[in-house]
Order: C-alpha cells, then structure tokens, then sequence
C-alpha cells in the first residue's frame, strides 16, 4: 500500500515544471520542502520556502517559558491571520502560550462555518518533553511559512509548551517528573509534601536512588550495572527505585510524599482509573485549569487531526478510545499510512508500536474518544533517533555488543537472568559509542540514616527523555515535515461535472465524486465517518425523471472516485441546477450546473 506525500498547489505547477528542467526532481524537493542537497529534511522544514517568511524563526536550541511567549507574540504581530488564545494561568500564574492561524484573512474569518476544520499541534502537554515544545514551535513556523498556500477550510491550533509549570522546571533542570504543584498525599496519611526529593550528594542535581529493599523491592541491577531491570523469582538484592531524598517524615519511606502535582497527560477522563498508582493522574479528572480549559478549546473546535508532541520512545503512539466508545480513534489504514509517511519523512523505521495499548489518561486517549479524528503522541526522542554524528542507534542494529561490553549479549549474561532490555540496549550504545559516557552519572552509595546506605546515580537532565542541545536539530529533523504531509493529505473531496446534455425540457448531467487526499475518507472507526453523500439541493423531487435525489458511498480511499452518476431533471433552459458532496472528514463541495 502506497504512502502519501505532499501534493503541489496548483498554483505553482508552472514553477514546478521549470525547476524539474533546470534542477531535476532532487532540487525541487529542496525548493519546496527545505531539504537539504544529501536528502535529509533540515529543522524548520515542511512549509512552503520557508527562508523567505516573515515569520521570526525559533532559535536551534531549547527555549525557556519567557522566550516561547516573546516567540508567539511576534507571530501574532506579524500578520493578523494569526490571533492568540486565551487559556488562563496555571497554578503557579503562568499564561499559557497558545494561537490560532488559517489561510483566511480576519474579514473573511468572521463567523467561521461548521465546514472549517481544525488542526491541533501541541507541545510537552506531559510536562517533560521539552524537545515536543521546540518540535511543535518548528512544525508551526513550517506551516506559517506556507500560511498563503494554507487551505482556506483549514485552521491551525497551536498550543506550544502545553504545561507551563512543569517545563519550566524541566528546563531548569529542578525537576523533570512533569507534574505540576499541585500539592496531592501521595502516601495518604493526611500530610502534603512533606517527604520530597533532596540533594544527598550536594552535587546540584536530584538524580535517581535505589534504595536497598528485600522484601518489597521491584527492581535489580541487570549486567550492566548502570541499568536495573524488574526483579524475577529469586533475584537479589532487590531495590525500590525513587528520586534522590532522605526519610524526611521518619516513616521508613523516601520520597513517598513528594511535592506532589499532576501530570497533564495523564489526567484525562479516559483511562485515568486504570492504574491506581499513576503517578501524576490527580485526585480526580481534569482536577487541574490547564486541562480542563485545553479540553474545552478542543470540544469547540472541528477537530480533525491532533498531533501532541509528548512522550518517549522516538515514535508515533495513537490515542485509543475507552471501552465505551470503541468505534473512535484513528482507522488501521489511516494508523498504515501514517505511520509510512512517518517512517519516510524522519527515517525511523519501525520504532512506532503497533500494539494498541489500553488509554492511560493521555489527552489523546480522551480526544478520539469524544471526537470523530485521529490524535496521536509523538515522541521526538528515543532509541530510533539519529544521533549526534548522524549514526542511528537503533537496538536491532547493535545487538551482539559494539566493543564498550555495554551490550553483552553472551550466553553468561543470558543465564544471569539480567539482560538488558532492547531499548536500553539502544541507550547504552548511545552513551558509551557515540556521547562517550557523557550524561550518565555512575552509582555511589549515600548515608540514608539509621545505618542504612542507598545508590544514588542515573540519568542526567536532557540525555534519555529530553536530548543534549547538540542532537536537538537532529531529533526534530523531519517532524515539521510530517505535520505538513499529515495536512496535505488529509481528506479532500471534489466534485466533477462530466457532462451535462439538453433532451427537449430535460436535462442529463453525468458527475462523479474524488478523494483528492492522501487519506481516506474514512478516517476514524466511528460509525458512518468514512461516508459519502453526493445530493442534489434545491431542486424538486418531482422534476427528478432518474437519479437519485441523495446517493451514499461507504467510503472513498486515497485518490479514489466514485461511479458515475447520473441525473435526468426537468427544468427550463437556464435554470441552474445545485449538486453538493459532503463527508464527516471533508469540507462540503458544491456546483452549480446550468442547464
């Protein structure tokens, strides 16, 4: 089954033939897409010319809150197709950056039908992924480079650094758990916060520690020591793995009662019961402002497509509805296609899971569960991703070791019983081959008091969730591409008159309806979403000789057309006949035929 890809605006055909002349197909795709001459898609790409925008570029490294908010209020001066949203502060009174575009000028933009459809780009709704709000900041500026190309019917949503509080922790580098603070008795003796996580080895930085735990303990050091692995039967010593701290409260547990918060992505209605330990998940749903004025934006609008740049693992996780509304989420040819146009736009072969994992809370699970489109997390960063001297390190290309013995797979560590994990696998190479054991800071013991010795140790800010500045431009590479393809290939009705043909007071009209995306029509499992209706308006029943006054198609695929149909209609020389087509996942197409 072929991929989509990105189709030309018919207004730059001429353009198109000349460059395929001088330049070849190789150079076209860099005139249009911003790729580069060896083929790989640069940040920034996936709008039209985007060197030639007015809009201020995002700089090629991470940005703080304050230079997010300064970044969108200069779209929103710059052109008045581009507007702010309104969604309030978050606990700590931080506003969140968030606007609107479209193709359409504000004279044409009053009163926006039902017909408009909307696309949602959101970045580090979880709270951790900063990397997703630079990816959502590129693939918006993409698409503001190209806002003149933009379908009229479509606008653009984009909420860039959707946990304010959280990211901005993040980005410090004070906390990277992605829950905001509100205060929540994680330990539920009735106190709040009061068991948080310390700097035990004064080294500026709150890292991981184990601490020693035979009875209850979940977790053991695997071959590599850097790495644990859930404990099996008869495993020891075993460890119960928390954040750096000491037994403030004195009840025999660390960290338990941290400074508490919510994780955004996982304080959704749908799933958000399905694990009672959660971490983040809230008191109860939507518990939290952010949340809750983010999940009425989106009821507002006509949603069609969400991609939330979240999570880790390097590829594309769709939402899944909840057991009750099980016909939502995005259908097995359109999560097909888009994980090819995925695949072909970042070159991350089959690190995106086809396993549909039950909703967890994720503010997609609960978008395709009360919308009819298809909502996605994608993870920038992850074992699938190019690293910094452009070497993959994908865990299937590496087993077997690559000289550092980070990767022992001898039958010795087999039997061991702790191998490491394919993903961790992959990071381990990354560490060792290509950051030189930079980013990971080794285990050493610490006094916990009453005799007792934890391991303090682990991953440091912006290595395994966030990458270093320096592999930022390679992680994003190819994602604002893929937004813009994802747009392009959206659905697309068009309807053609074949023919129209006077018989004395009657007239025959021959027409067919085409799918112009890239995607079919139906592109969720929601009952009916794939249909087609090809009708005719204002014309009386009673005139109609043959044809149907409304015909109905199941669905039509990428570039597919329907049959023909065929109309004979009784009406006076110049009278105009009206003939619309409509679906859920397109705009309505209307022509007038006069006869």
């Amino acid at each position: 089954m072929n991929s989509f890809s990105l189709p030309l605006p018919r207004s730059m055909g001429a353009r198109k033939s000349r460059t395929r002349k001088l330049c070849g197909a190789a150079l076209l795709a860099s005139w249009l897409l911003g790729i580069a001459p060896e083929g790989r898609a640069q940040m920034g790409d996936g709008g039209l010319d985007p060197a030639a925008t007015s809009f201020q570029k995002p700089k090629r490294d991470y940005h703080d809150y304050q230079e997010i908010c300064l970044l969108v209020d200069a779209w929103v001066a710059a052109d008045p197709r581009v507007e702010s949203i309104d969604l309030g502060e978050s606990r700590e009174g931080r506003s969140v950056p968030a606007f609107r575009f479209s193709s359409r000028r504000p004279e044409e933009s009053s009163g926006l039908s039902i017909e408009t459809r909307t696309v949602l780009i959101v970045g580090g709704i979880d709270g951790r992924s900063q990397a997703g709000c630079e990816a959502a900041l590129w693939s918006a500026h993409g698409l503001l480079a190209g806002i003149d190309h933009l379908a009229s019917d479509l606008s653009f949503v984009v909420v860039p650094w959707a946990s304010p509080d959280a990211l901005s922790r993040t980005h410090e580098g004070i906390d990277w758990s992605g829950r905001s603070m509100a205060p929540t008795d994680d330990d539920g003796d009735g106190s709040f916060a009061e068991d948080g996580p310390d700097d035990l080895d004064g080294d500026g930085l709150i890292l991981d520690m184990a601490v020693p735990d035979p009875e209850h303990g979940k977790w053991c050091f695997a071959e590599d020591h850097r790495f644990l692995v859930p404990a099996r039967p008869g495993d020891a010593p075993r460890y119960t793995l928390t954040r750096e701290g000491r037994d403030d409260d004195r009840d025999g547990l660390f960290n338990e009662d941290g400074l508490g918060g919510v994780n955004f992505n996982a304080h959704f209605p749908v799933g958000w019961g399905s694990s009672a330990d959660a971490p983040g998940r809230g008191p109860w749903p939507m518990s939290e402002g952010v949340p809750r004025r983010f999940a009425d934006l989106a009821l507002r609008e006509n949603v069609v497509l969400c991609v939330s740049f979240a999570g880790a693992g390097g590829g594309v996780d769709f939402g899944r509805p909840s057991a009750d509304s099980v016909e939502g989420g995005a259908s097995s040819d359109a999560e097909h296609r888009i994980r090819l146009a995925f695949e072909r736009t970042t070159g991350r072969i089959g690190c995106s899971s086809n396993v549909a994992e039950p909703p967890s809370g994720r503010a997609v699970d609960w978008i395709v569960s009360v919308l009819p489109c298809v909502a996605m997390d994608v993870a920038v960063w992850g074992p699938a991703v190019v690293g910094v001297d452009g070497r993959p390190f994908a865990p299937r290309l590496h087993r077997g070791g690559t000289g550092s013995g980070a990767l022992d797979r001898s039958k010795e560590a087999l039997d061991a019983g702790r191998p490491l994990c394919d993903s961790d696998a992959a990071w381990a190479f990354w560490l060792d081959d290509i950051r030189g054991g930079a980013g990971f800071q080794d285990w050493h013991p610490v006094d916990l008091g009453q005799g007792r010795v934890g391991w303090v140790g682990g991953w440091e800010p912006r290595t395994r969730y966030n990458p270093p500045a320096d592999c930022l431009q390679g992680a994003i590479e190819g994602l604002p591409r893929f937004v813009y393809e994802l747009v392009a290939g959206l659905p697309r009705l068009e309807l053609e008159i074949l023919s129209v043909e006077r018989m004395g007071d009657l007239v025959q009209i021959d027409a067919r309806v085409t799918n112009r995306g890239g995607l079919g029509t139906d592109l969720t499992h929601r009952k009916g979403a794939g249909e087609v209706t090809v009708e005719l308006d204002r014309v009386d029943p009673a005139s109609l000789v043959a044809g149907s006054m409304s015909t109905r198609f199941q669905k039509l695929g990428p570039s597919e057309s329907s049959r023909t149909l065929r109309w004979m209609i009784q009406v006076k020389p110049g009278a105009t006949v009206r003939i619309r087509a409509r679906a859920a996942t397109s705009p309505m197409v209307i022509r007038e035929v006069r006869s």
